[in-house]
């Protein structure tokens, strides 16, 4: 039932916003450290959820916002343990990120505490080369 909450400013001209959630979990069938993911971004009526995807043709890799109150089909994503939302040209503003702990102490986690690892990305217009690309010269060097 623990949580924690981290602010950021999102400068304008951010193209692309990516938060990417990432823990290890015991071994079994399912999870059982469950972490939450949910961005909070301003101008947008309700939430976003990691790995909570648009349907449309062509935005599959976006994220949906959630509208509050949230129905059942909009609940917290549970199978993997990673999570991410990913926001094409998102507002510059205050954005709050939260993570937020769903499980109840176990044989292997006595301590009922998770590690966890969290990165924040914005970037610019993504840069698009024509086809064909222009022929390299010299030896490549890897």
């Amino acid at each position: 039932g623990r949580s924690l909450r981290y602010r950021f400013t999102l400068p304008a001209g951010t193209a692309l916003l990516r938060i990417t959630l990432n823990w290890t979990d015991a071994p079994g069938p399912r999870l059982r450290s469950t972490l939450h993911l949910t961005l909070r971004a301003p101008g947008v009526a309700g939430e976003f959820r990691g790995n909570l995807w648009q349907t449309a043709a062509g935005r599959t890799h976006l994220s949906r916002p959630v509208l509050l109150p949230s129905p059942l089909a909009d609940a917290h994503e549970d199978v993997q343990p990673f999570k991410q939302v990913v926001l094409a040209n998102p507002a510059p503003g205050v954005y709050e990120v939260e993570v937020a702990a769903a499980f109840a102490a176990y044989a292997l986690n006595q301590q009922n505490l998770q590690a966890f690892s969290l990165v924040f990305a914005g970037t610019g217009p993504e840069q698009v080369f024509a086809l064909p690309l222009p022929a390299v010269q010299g030896a490549a060097v890897y």
